[in-house]
C-alpha cells in the first residue's frame, strides 16, 4: 500500500482512485453503471495494483489495467444472484434496463 500512497496523485489521475496520505481509500472508479464490485477482492486488487504501479512509467508503458479489470470482473455467482438486469445488460449492452 505504501507505493500507492507515494504515487496517489498518479493513481488518482489514471484510475480515479483517491487515496489519502494516511492510506485511506475514499473513491473507486465507476466502470460499469449500477454495478458494485465484490469488495472481498479489494485487498488482492490493491496489492496487485501496487505491484503494477511500482513498475509503471507513463511515458514508457500503458497504465496497469489488469488488476482493475480483475477487480471489476462480473463473476457468474454474482449474476446468478442478481435480478437479471445486470446479466441482460452484459449480454445486450444496448438494452435499456
Amino acid at each position: 500500500m505504501d507505493i500507492l500512497i507515494q504515487r496517489r496523485v498518479m493513481v488518482l489521475e489514471y484510475f480515479n482512485m483517491s487515496i489519502s496520505e494516511e492510506g485511506e481509500l475514499s473513491t473507486l472508479p465507476l466502470l460499469i453503471r449500477n454495478y458494485t464490485p465484490n469488495y472481498g477482492k479489494l485487498p488482492t486488487f490493491l496489492r496487485r495494483l501496487g505491484q503494477n504501479v511500482l513498475s509503471f512509467h507513463p511515458t514508457l508503458y500503458p497504465p496497469p489495467t489488469r488488476p482493475l479489470s480483475s477487480f471489476f470482473a462480473i463473476c457468474a455467482e454474482m449474476t446468478s444472484r442478481s435480478t437479471g438486469s445486470l446479466k441482460n445488460h452484459v449480454s445486450n449492452p444496448s438494452s435499456k434496463n
